[in-house]
C-alpha cells in the first residue's frame, strides 16, 4: 500500500475546527449573546445578596433618640415593639412620656401590661419546640435619651412580671 502526498497535507481549514462524531444543524452563536450568561449568573448572585440583607427587621415607626452604646448588637427577631418618647407641652413646663406598643399609643402603664398578658397568654405567638411549651416573644424598647430611668424600669418591671424578654435598643455611634 503506497502512500501519497496529499494523505499528509492537512487543508488550512481543518485545523480550526475540531472534528466531530456528529454535525449539529445548530447554529454557533458568538459574541453578544455569549455575555448573557455570565450577567445573568452576576444578577443571581446580587439578587442572593439583597434578599439576604432584606431580612434583616428594622424597628420603624415613631422617631426617637436613642442613647448611644459602644458595640451595641441587639436580636430584631419578633415585632413587639415598645417605645417611649419624651415630649415637652408647648405651653406646660412639665415633661411627659408618649408610650407605644407597635405603632399604637397606650395611655398608661396598666393599659400596656394588659396588652402584654394577652400576648402572652395567646399561644398563636408562641414560637412551637419540640416539647410543647412555647418560646416567649422577645419585646424591644425604644426610647429617647431624655425619657427617666424610673420610667424605663418600669417597663423592665412588667415584661419580668409577664415572663418576657426585654431588649432595649441602642443607637451605635
Amino acid at each position: 500500500m503506497k502512500k501519497h502526498v496529499e494523505d499528509f497535507i492537512i487543508p488550512f481549514y481543518d485545523h480550526l475546527q475540531p472534528q466531530r462524531m456528529f454535525k449539529s444543524r445548530l447554529p454557533v452563536f458568538s459574541g453578544f449573546s455569549l455575555l448573557i450568561i455570565p450577567i445573568l449568573n452576576l444578577f443571581f448572585i446580587y439578587l442572593i445578596f439583597f434578599l439576604l440583607g432584606a431580612s434583616h427587621i428594622h424597628a420603624l415607626g415613631i422617631m426617637i433618640d436613642p442613647p448611644v452604646i459602644e458595640n451595641a448588637q441587639f436580636d430584631y427577631a419578633d415585632k413587639l415593639v415598645i417605645t417611649m418618647r419624651h415630649v415637652t407641652a408647648k405651653n406646660d413646663d412639665q415633661p411627659s412620656i408618649q408610650i407605644f406598643f407597635n405603632n399604637q399609643i397606650v395611655q398608661d402603664y396598666y393599659k400596656l401590661e394588659k396588652l402584654l398578658r394577652k400576648i402572652v397568654g395567646d399561644p398563636k405567638l408562641r414560637i412551637n419546640n419540640p416539647k410543647g411549651s412555647g418560646r416567649l416573644p422577645i419585646i424591644l424598647l425604644r426610647a429617647d435619651k431624655r425619657v427617666p430611668l424610673n420610667e424605663i424600669a418600669q417597663i423592665m418591671g412588667i415584661c419580668r412580671r409577664n415572663y418576657l424578654r426585654l431588649f432595649i435598643v441602642a443607637g451605635t455611634p
